[in-house]
């Protein structure tokens, strides 16, 4: 179910991006490879939407976000299939203590990101926030 004007972006958001690439393959979230239109919003800033002619999403998605750029910093966000609705609220419960959270993450992060994650302050303050 999709309802009119909702997605991961605001539906004016392209206003200020050319569209400089048509059936340019990109990666949506789940690997699978979308024929996309591409947009540039100047400075590094690009947005690749659901092409016409798509066949993994095909013509009902067409226009939609599949991935974008974040500028000079290079970070790539990727999008998939997009279900607006309710939503189960377990989805959003955060580990219990901070010995769960300690965790190393090696499949979304490295090793070394994961200790500097755990030391930072924000999550120190969070985990003693839970604990309390």
């Amino acid at each position: 179910m999709l309802m009119e004007d909702v997605g991961p972006t605001p539906p004016a958001f392209l206003s200020g991006y050319g569209l400089t690439g048509q059936n340019v393959i990109k990666n949506d979230m789940y690997g699978r490879a979308v024929s996309c239109d591409q947009w540039d919003g100047g400075n590094a800033f690009l947005q690749w939407t659901v092409g016409r002619f798509d066949s993994v999403y095909g013509p009902d998605y067409w226009g939609r976000p599949v991935a974008y750029q974040e500028g000079p910093v290079g970070v790539i966000w990727r999008w998939g299939i997009l279900s607006p609705g309710p939503q189960d609220s377990s989805t959003f419960d955060l580990p219990a203590s901070y010995d769960v959270c300690s965790q190393a993450c090696p499949i979304v992060i490295g090793e070394e990101a994961a200790a500097a994650l755990r030391n930072s302050p924000e999550v120190r303050l969070a985990a003693a926030a839970t604990a309390a």
